[in-house]
This record gives structure tokens, sequence and C-alpha cells, in this order.
């Protein structure tokens, strides 16, 4: 079967405090197998890569890691969800739980307490289907 080309989102998504974006150049395409995307999920054209950066979702997602993000399910009302959002031009990586119009951002790591937002304050991107960890 032909390999299916996921093309990279040139920024970093925050993992904590938030990264600057435009920082990252373009990668190349990272190359998957259809099986691969439809096992978790993901259409083909809505698949993009960006990579996280810090420690505020360890130990589920670490510094570095790859995440494959699938654009086509940008849902908030599932609970607990990790996401891709972008909030005041950083692009941040959190689990989602939505309540009554409101959005809190929670880490995985204890040391950043969850942050409450309206759902208008956050534009998300699209959710996280698989991880790439690289290798330590």
């Amino acid at each position: 079967a032909a390999m299916i080309e996921v093309p990279w989102i040139a920024v970093s998504a925050a993992a904590g405090a938030g990264a600057d974006p435009g920082s990252e150049r373009r990668l190349r395409p990272e190359r998957f197998s259809p099986e691969t995307l439809m096992a978790v999920g993901i259409a083909p054209r809505t698949a993009s890569i960006i990579t996280a950066r810090g420690d505020s979702m360890a130990p589920t997602i670490l510094d570095g890691d790859r995440l494959v993000v699938d654009g086509g399910d940008r849902n908030v009302g599932r609970t607990g969800a990790i996401l891709v959002l972008r909030r005041d031009g950083d692009l941040l990586v959190k689990r989602v739980i939505a309540q009554q119009g409101m959005l809190t951002l929670m880490s995985d790591n204890p040391a950043y307490a969850p942050v409450t937002v309206s759902a208008e304050a956050v534009q998300p991107i699209g959710r996280v289907k698989l991880l790439l960890r690289m290798p330590q």
C-alpha cells in the first residue's frame, strides 16, 4: 500500500509555558501506512504533526514528542480528550473538559494548575490521536 505523507505544522505546541509560533522550520513530511492512521481514526487529509515542548503533560507527553493531530476532530465536549489549542497566539497541548461554555485546560503534570477559560478564548486545532516518542 502507498504510504501517506502527513505534513508538519511548523510550530511547537507548548506543554508548558507557551511556545513562540513560527520558531520551528517546516520539517519534511512523516510517512505513515494507511493502516496506522485508520487504526487511530484519523483521515489522512486531516492529519498533521506537531512537536510538543515543555513538561506540563508529562509523563503522558514528553518534551520533544511528536504528536499526530486530527484536525477533523475538534470536539471539545469529550471529557479529558487531549487537544491542541490556540490561545493568545500560543499553541497548547492540554486535556480539555467543557462545562457550560467554559473550558478547563488540564495538565497531566501535577505541578501545573488547571486553567479555566471561556470557550471563545481558545481555538481548537485538533485532537491528539497518536504519539511518536523520540528515543531518549
